[in-house]
């Protein structure tokens, strides 16, 4: 294998290199729908979402084609934000989600 500029170090896992993937994939299945591969900061999701916060543009990017079709997407909560649930709800897209307590838009208890 050839040098890659854009290989990742993961140091929470085993295999520390490697490529990094975003995918969006059938719940089921496993069956892979869409599919990015991250080459760093000039990894293009193309310009349709381009003011969008990074995580919102990577969702938004691969669900693309499959908005306003009535599908529920299921989030980390690296993903998840107020403004992305919004986005996607008025899209008729519903999400299920993981959230962080301390994102922006979340009341504090």
């Amino acid at each position: 294998m050839r040098r890659l500029g854009w290989k990742q170090y993961i140091l929470s896992k085993q295999k520390r290199f490697g490529i990094k993937l975003f995918a969006l994939c059938e719940n089921s299945s496993g069956y892979m729908f869409n599919f990015t591969i991250y080459t760093g900061a000039g990894t293009d999701y193309g310009t349709k979402y381009c003011k969008e916060p990074i995580t919102s543009r990577i969702v938004l990017s691969l669900i693309g084609p499959l908005l306003d079709k009535g599908y529920r997407l299921f989030l980390d909560n690296y993903y998840t934000s107020i403004d992305l649930i919004d986005k996607l709800v008025k899209r008729r897209t519903d999400c299920v989600v993981t959230m962080r307590i301390n994102r922006k838009g979340i009341p504090k208890t």
